[in-house]
Formats: structure tokens, C-alpha cells, sequence
């Protein structure tokens, strides 16, 4: 029974979706002690595997609002261009900041 609990509790501290559940139920033989006979592994196994479940839950509503609380929270990022300025230089290497300067001028 110790074994059962020792198993379970290493299982059950990593992350367990749903779509994990199999897989977690696969690890279990591998954390068995080996020093259990052949019986005493099949009931270890067949207890710890009958008691996982997922221990982690996508909340989707919950999701969605901190994605948008994070998008609202973002500066914009503005710019000049000065006329005259030299937006990119033969041999430069295009960044970001150049490229999109490039295509807000219509020269891409």
C-alpha cells in the first residue's frame, strides 16, 4: 500500500491533462519498486493506475479574459520618420523596425 501511495504522489506532482491520463497511467510500471515480486507490482500497479485522473483544467473563460487583459495592457509602439531620414542602408541587415518602416512607406 505504501508503494501505491509513494507512485501515486510521484505521479500526481507533475501536470495531468485529460489527453495525458494514458500516459500517466504508462509510467506508473516504470516507478514500481523492482524489489516487489511480480504479484505484489501487478497490485501496485493496478491500484495506482485506478486512482489517476487529471489534475489540471483549462478554464477557457478565464484563458481568454488574461489574454486580453495582457493585449490591453501593451503600449503601442510609435514612430517618425523624418523626411530625408535613411530608413535602411545598402549592405544593412533589414530588422523589424526597418522593414515595417519600409512597408508603411510603400516601399516593399
Amino acid at each position: 500500500m505504501r508503494e501505491s501511495q509513494r507512485v501515486l504522489d510521484a505521479i500526481l506532482r507533475e501536470e495531468i491533462r485529460e489527453a495525458d491520463v494514458s500516459e500517466a497511467k504508462r509510467r506508473v510500471g516504470r516507478l514500481v519498486d523492482r524489489a516487489l515480486s511480480d504479484e505484489e507490482t501487478e497490485l501496485v500497479t493496478a491500484l495506482t493506475q485506478s486512482m489517476i485522473r487529471p489534475n489540471s483544467f483549462l478554464d477557457v473563460a478565464e484563458t481568454l479574459a488574461r489574454r486580453e487583459a495582457a493585449r490591453a495592457a501593451v503600449e503601442p509602439v510609435r514612430w517618425n520618420i523624418q523626411a530625408g531620414e535613411s530608413v535602411l542602408r545598402e549592405g544593412e541587415i533589414v530588422t523589424e523596425l526597418a522593414y515595417e518602416k519600409l512597408r508603411v512607406l510603400g516601399l516593399l
